[in-house]
């Protein structure tokens, strides 16, 4: 998987592209991939998990609240 290479860019791309489909069965991947690039060090993975959340919650917001109680007050 293109999330756990060392190269950050690699790591920051592979999680814009997962977070830009839009189909119902992604939701799980999406959260993975997110929760791993909140974790992640490099700056430009962080972001495009923090943006991978912002287009989550837009797509299912029901399921973003339950699923992320951590993440959302």
């Amino acid at each position: 998987m293109d999330l756990k290479v060392a190269n950050g860019k690699i790591r920051g791309l592979a999680l814009r592209g997962l977070c830009s489909l839009k189909f119902d069965g992604v939701l799980e991947y999406m959260q993975q991939g997110i929760e791993l690039g909140l974790q992640d060090t490099d700056p430009y993975v962080k972001k495009t998990a923090i943006t991978g959340c912002i287009k989550m919650f837009h797509h299912s917001k029901g399921s973003f609240k339950k699923n992320n109680t951590n993440y959302v007050e």
